[in-house]
Formats: structure tokens, sequence, C-alpha cells
């Protein structure tokens, strides 16, 4: 079976898992989950930092494909095409297999869109010292929670997150790949107001997402409007993503036949409130009391929405 510390090259033993956290890679007492390298934290030190690059930053599950989408679209004006051609169809997370390897090889003649998961100790430094831009998206914990519990079923990356209720533990902890919801966007937060920083949450997105897409295009240089701005809200909609991505890894980050043979359900309900669904009545209450520690004295709780109109 395939060490927790030596996933540099991704097969079929990771599926399933047996132990605790035995599909993690842990580097420098941070979990990760095996899509990542035991040599991630210094290529991410040693990463070079573009003045055109555009990060796109997101807790797992938070609406980073959506965003995504929107980012190459805005870049492109509009032109799908040019997008794919440019920003390539399906980006990997930076620090998954050798996507820091594969971005230092791009054309510098136009900007980069880096997806990243990573917590804001670990982004290189430059980025927050003004160079490049963020677009940062959060979503509310309760529905990433569901989100994330839904889609890590197929890997099995640990004993621990078989059931709803031991994962719901898992996410309340220190132990989360990334760490937990509330220490990852605290640390975002406090960087909202950067000249290079735009941050929005996925549910503005599903309130309003012609007007999001619009603040993004003005933060990135892009301003659209009329039948540009008509054509990136029909881009940005969810039925064409959900027939774009094909529930499988990113071409080309494994061997192809492997790749045919492991779900990557990306994109799954979209919706804000499917957390009643899962949560009982005791678990909220649980984790009501948790989000509020956690959350206490920070403005950012007024941005969490757990409902829509």
């Amino acid at each position: 079976m395939t060490s927790k510390n030596n996933m540099r090259t991704v097969n079929a033993d990771f599926l399933p898992k047996q132990g605790d956290f035995a599909g993690f890679v842990t580097i420098e007492g941070e979990r990760y989950p095996p899509m990542v390298r035991d040599a991630m934290h210094d290529d991410m030190r040693a990463f070079e930092v573009r003045d055109n690059d555009v990060f796109v930053v997101t807790y797992s599950k938070a609406g980073t494909h959506w965003m995504t989408e929107i980012v190459k679209s805005v870049l492109a004006d509009a032109d799908y095409e040019k997008a794919e051609k440019t920003f390539m169809i399906h980006p990997k997370p930076l620090e998954y297999f050798n996507t820091v390897a594969d971005m230092a090889k791009m054309s510098r003649d136009n900007p980069r869109v880096i997806v990243t998961h990573i917590h804001e100790q670990m982004l290189p430094e430059k980025v927050f010292e003004g160079k490049a831009k963020v677009v940062f998206v959060m979503r509310n914990p309760k529905d990433s929670a569901v989100s994330y519990y839904h889609f890590a079923q197929p890997f099995r990356y640990s004993e621990e997150w078989d059931t709803w209720e031991s994962f719901l533990q898992s996410f309340m902890s220190d132990d989360m790949p990334g760490r937990s919801w509330c220490d990852y966007n605290l640390n975002y937060w406090k960087h909202r107001n950067d000249k290079n920083f735009f941050l929005t949450t996925f549910e503005d997105m599903k309130e309003d997402i012609r007007a999001v897409i619009e603040e993004v295009a003005d933060f990135l240089g892009h301003p659209a409007s009329g039948e540009n701005l008509d054509k990136l809200v029909e881009l940005a909609s969810f039925s064409r993503m959900n027939k774009k991505f094909d529930g499988l890894l990113p071409t080309g980050s494994i061997p192809e036949p492997l790749r045919k043979k492991l779900p990557f359900k990306i994109l799954r309900k979209g919706k804000v409130g499917d957390w009643k669904n899962l949560f009982t009545v005791e678990q909220n209450e649980i984790f009501e009391k948790y989000y509020d520690e956690q959350m206490k004295g920070s403005s950012m709780k007024s941005r969490i929405k757990y409902e829509i109109k």
C-alpha cells in the first residue's frame, strides 16, 4: 500500500484507506489530501509570483470551480474558446500533483489563473505585498461541510470520514486538511481591504451572479457590460458547468486509464441551505456553539449567510 508520506506517484492503492488519516499527507505538522506532494511546502516557498497572476482562493467546496470559470471567462473577455485555450479547461489546485512545476512553464505573455485551497500562512508572501490579484470566496460552514463530506466519500481518505457524524467532528477540529473552516477563513478575512484582494461569498453569487461577475470584471481590469456581461452570466450558469465537468480528475493529472476509473464529482447541488438535509437538531446546536466561540469578536460573521431569498 502506498505510504501516506509518499504520494509522488498517484495510483489506485490510495483507494480505500485504513487507519486514522491513512490517506493524508502530513507536512511540517499540517495535514493535506493525498494529491499533495511531500515537497509542496518547499515548492510554495520557492514559487515565483508574477504581476499578472490571478489567484482564486477558497476553502474546499466553497464554489472554487464556479469562480474559476468566471475569472477565466472575464480575462478572456467572454470568449469561451480563448478562455479554455489560455487557462486550461480544468485548472488543478496549486498544491496538488505537479501543478507548481506546470505553472512555472506557462507563458509570461498571459495571466495565470491559479487555483488553491492553501491556508494564508502558506500562500507566497509576495501576494500579500501587493503582487498579483486574489479572488477569495467564502461559503457558509454548514453547506461547506455537507458538500465536502459528499465529495470525499468516494476517496475514503480516512475511516474517520466514513460517517457524517465522524466527519463533522473532524470538520470542527484542527485535524482538517487546510485547517478548520474558521481558522482558514478568519486568516484570509484580515486581507479583505487589501488593494489586490477581492472577497465575495458563494451566497452572494447565488443571489446575484450578474452583480458579482460585474464586480470581478472591474477588479481584474476587464470591465464588462451589455452583451459581454450577458455572455459571462451564461458561461457561469450551473447547468452549463455541470455538463462541462465529466466527473473525473483533471485531464493530465494522472495516467488516463486510472483517471477514468476514479470518481471526482466536483459539482453536486450548488444550493444554499442544503445543510438542513443532513444536520440533526443536536448536531446543529453543537455546531452553533462551536461556531460562536470561534467567531467571537470577528466582523466576518456578518458576511455569512445560511439562507438566501
